[in-house]
């Protein structure tokens, strides 16, 4: 098996139903059946469940599976695997996920409907996490015009770490898009929380430490190519680039909630212009008009009156509305910012791009 994260969707002919329905119930997607050698023979989904409604002799997975499914074949000439995916997608509308299988019938991946389309889906504000899609999509369309092939995405606030995961979701469709490779990082001390040592400014009438500790085990099974950095942020920031020696970073993704444990963060932007691209899109989870005194919002204000050449804008509120709170960190002093980026963003369009709108739907499987 190519990914350990597999196992989430797979069961065997053996298996029981009742043991399949709960999997099916966790991954909310569909499940792959594989035989007693590991080697694929259907799919089951909600409708195969039905069966067991009106019958309920049939006990294994092997009574109800679907053997005639679609799937696609990996490695096969002439095929490539998302537009083979959009021409099933386009003739089922019923089909939402579809295995990939190499020639010897082993499963190497499973394409969503969302995966498939994810450009017109980023157009129409559809996808998981549209904030992260927004932000990614944005960091490689300004690398890849000012000759960057590589960036660096990072995540600050990992805990379950849905959003990771998220991350390699919208870096395969981007790469793929638009040719730039990403590299994802996530920044977590793995243990929840903080005890807020700065009282108010912490808002500890909010966010208590030891919320959102993080199974770190798990999460790694489930990761397919982001690194997880555990450990203090004032630690793991530190020598960051001469430990990893990452791409330049494009983007990052902060959801820290207190004032203290943002302060490294924003000390780690004041490395050297060769680690950062230009303008940096980054995304606050924690801020708000109604706290630009606490959290998030103070640490970024701060930031901006203590340096000339480093600034994050817009300071307080988002440029696309309150709720998406999207900002871009400007190095006025790196070598490229006065190139020509043909990367505009204005009321939610980019320059030769459809417009953008925000519509949260929740992340409905892991890599999927």
């Amino acid at each position: 098996m190519k990914y350990e994260w597999m196992n989430d969707y797979i069961v065997h002919k053996e298996d029981s139903v009742y043991y399949a329905h709960w999997k099916l119930y966790r991954n909310k997607s569909l499940l792959v059946v594989v035989d007693d050698q590991d080697l694929f023979e259907g799919i089951v989904t909600i409708s195969e469940f039905n069966k067991t409604f009106t019958n309920e002799s049939l006990l294994k997975v092997g009574d109800i599976f679907n053997a005639k499914c679609k799937y696609i074949m990996s490695g096969a000439e002439d095929v490539d695997v998302i537009t083979k995916a959009r021409d099933i997608f386009a003739d089922f509308a019923a089909v939402k996920h579809i295995p990939v299988i190499d020639r010897e019938r082993n499963l190497i991946d499973v394409v969503s409907r969302e995966q498939a389309f994810w450009k017109q889906y980023f157009d129409q504000g559809k996808l998981p996490r549209m904030h992260y899609a927004f932000c990614m999509y944005m960091a490689a369309l300004e690398a890849k015009t000012l000759g960057y092939p590589k960036i660096s995405v990072m995540e600050f606030g990992v805990a379950g770490g849905n959003g990771l995961i998220n991350c390699e979701f919208h870096a395969k469709a981007i790469t793929r898009l638009l040719g730039v490779e990403i590299e994802i990082y996530g920044f977590d001390s793995g243990v929840g929380l903080p005890a807020g040592n700065m009282g108010y400014k912490d808002m500890i009438h909010l966010f208590r430490g030891g919320d959102y500790k993080m199974d770190a085990d798990m999460l790694k099974k489930h990761l397919e190519c982001a690194k997880l950095i555990l450990g203090d942020f004032r630690d793991t920031t530190k020598n960051f680039f001469e430990e990893y020696h990452p791409a330049p970073v494009g983007c990052m993704l902060i959801d820290v909630d207190y004032y203290s444990s943002t302060l490294p963060i924003l000390e780690f932007l004041k490395n050297d212009n060769k680690y950062f691209i230009p303008r940096i899109y980054t995304y606050w989870d924690d801020i708000s008009p109604e706290y630009e005194f606490q959290g998030e919002n103070l640490a970024i204000r701060e930031f901006n009156q203590s340096n000339t050449d480093l600034k994050i804008s817009p300071e307080r509120e988002s440029y696309q509305n309150h709720r998406k709170k999207t900002k871009i960190c400007h190095r006025f002093s790196h070598e490229k910012y006065n190139e020509n980026s043909e990367v505009y963003v204005g009321i939610g369009t980019l320059r030769h791009e459809a417009p953008v709108m925000f519509h949260e739907l929740p992340l409905q499987a892991n890599h999927l």
